[in-house]
């Protein structure tokens, strides 16, 4: 039987992305063997791992959705038997997944806080890149910077940044895409500037 892995990280049905990582950060740091010496600690850690492998994945955390809340659909089955346990493997398979790295983070915890540490402050980075790449826009539409290039410069970082959010799932691929898109519309803007300064 699955377990709640809403009510283990301490988020709703509802929470981000934004506040699962969160509270699998906290979550994780207080229940490592290491720092808690309760006899089930170990077993917390490994819930709080796998809680956190299925539900930042939106494929997984679709999948477990449905098959945790099934019965609120009144036992009417949405999907065909095959799709169903097709979708109950995939979910076996990351508690398994969750499982192992827990196993893995147990064993050390100065490499588990600082990786978890080491994620946090880059995504801190990231946000803050963002945010400055708004501002470029901003100035760029009053025609203080070059607007090609900054458009290519928000698709390319946005790209980084979107593949960075989704590395652990199937959607970082998308944002591979908007970084090479921005990659090429750059190089393209910087070569017509160029060529113009030649002429």
């Amino acid at each position: 039987m699955l377990a709640d892995y809403y009510k283990i990280l301490g988020v709703t049905r509802n929470a981000t992305l934004h506040e699962i990582k969160k509270a699998f950060r906290a979550k994780a740091m207080e229940f490592h063997p290491d720092k808690n010496h309760r006899p089930d600690a170990h077993e917390v850690f490994v819930q709080i791992n796998q809680a956190y492998e299925i539900l930042s994945d939106p494929i997984k955390r679709n999948r477990y959705d449905y098959i945790y809340f099934r019965d609120e659909s009144n036992g009417v089955p949405k999907y065909s038997q095959a799709k169903e346990e097709r979708w109950e493997e995939t979910v076996k398979q990351a508690e398994e997944t969750g499982k192992e790295k827990a196993e893995q983070y147990a064993q050390n915890y100065d490499y588990f806080s600082k990786r978890v540490l080491k994620q946090a402050m880059f995504e801190i980075i990231l946000d803050f890149v963002l945010g400055f790449i708004f501002f470029l826009i901003f100035r760029g539409s009053s025609g203080t910077f070059n607007s090609g290039l900054t458009y290519g410069l928000i698709l390319f970082l946005g790209g980084l940044f979107l593949t960075y959010k989704n590395i652990d799932s199937n959607l970082w691929f998308i944002g591979l895409i908007m970084s090479a898109v921005g990659f090429l519309f750059m190089r393209s803007r910087y070569l017509d500037i160029v060529r113009g300064e030649d002429e």
